[in-house]
C-alpha cells in the first residue's frame, strides 16, 4: 500500500512459499531480518528511498535470483545477502565504501561478482562459500584481507591483490 513507508522486523521472516514481492516505491526503511527466510522468493527490487539495507535483510532467500540495488544505497548490514544460493550475480552499489561481514556468505552460485575502487574495508567472511566465483579482485583501497574473506570458493581460479596489502586474515582463502 502506498501509505506504508516501513518494513518492521521480521515483518515477513519464515515465509516460505511467498515467490513475488512488490514494495511500494514510498517505503523508505526496511528493518532487520525483513525478508529472512523468504525460502523461495526469486526476484527482490529495493524501494528508490531505502538507502539503508539492513542486517539479513534477505537472508537464506534460498530461491533468490535477481536483486536489483540503486545507486542511492549506502550501507549493507552484516549477512544481508548471505546463503541466496541461487544469486548469479550482485554489484555492489557506488555509494557503499565498506563490506559488511558475511554479505553474501553461502552463495553458491555467484559468478559475477562487481565492486567499485572506492570500497576501503571488507568484513570477515564476506563471500565465504561462494563456491561458484572463479576471480576476484580485491579493491585498491583495501588494505586487510580479512580472516575467512574467500573461503570454501572451491571455483576461484584468479585472484589479484595489490602490493598495498598490509595483511591476509586466518583462513582468508581457505579451501
Amino acid at each position: 500500500p502506498p501509505k506504508v513507508t516501513a518494513i518492521s522486523s521480521l515483518m515477513l521472516r519464515g515465509c516460505a512459499k511467498l515467490e513475488d514481492l512488490q514494495l511500494h516505491d514510498n517505503v523508505k526503511s526496511i528493518s532487520e531480518s525483513g525478508f529472512q527466510k523468504c525460502e523461495s522468493l526469486e526476484s527482490f527490487t529495493l524501494p528508490p528511498l531505502v538507502t539503508t539495507i539492513p542486517d539479513k535483510m534477505l537472508f537464506q532467500c534460498y530461491s533468490l535470483k535477481t536483486l536489483v540495488l540503486h545507486d542511492n544505497v549506502t550501507s549493507i548490514g552484516n549477512q544481508a545477502f548471505a546463503s541466496c544460493r541461487s544469486l548469479m550475480s550482485f554489484t555492489l552499489p557506488p555509494k557503499v565504501p565498506s563490506i559488511p561481514a558475511n554479505m553474501l556468505e553461502g552463495g553458491y552460485s555467484l559468478v559475477d561478482l562487481k565492486l567499485h575502487d572506492r570500497v576501503f574495508t571488507i568484513g570477515n567472511s564476506a563471500f565465504s562459500g561462494c563456491t561458484s566465483l572463479t576471480s576476484f579482485v580485491l579493491p585498491p583501497l583495501v588494505k586487510e584481507v580479512p580472516n575467512n574473506m574467500l573461503s570454501n570458493c572451491k571455483s576461484l581460479e584468479n585472484l589479484t591483490l595489490h602490493d598495498d596489502v598490509t595483511s591476509i586474515g586466518s583462513n582468508a582463502f581457505e579451501n
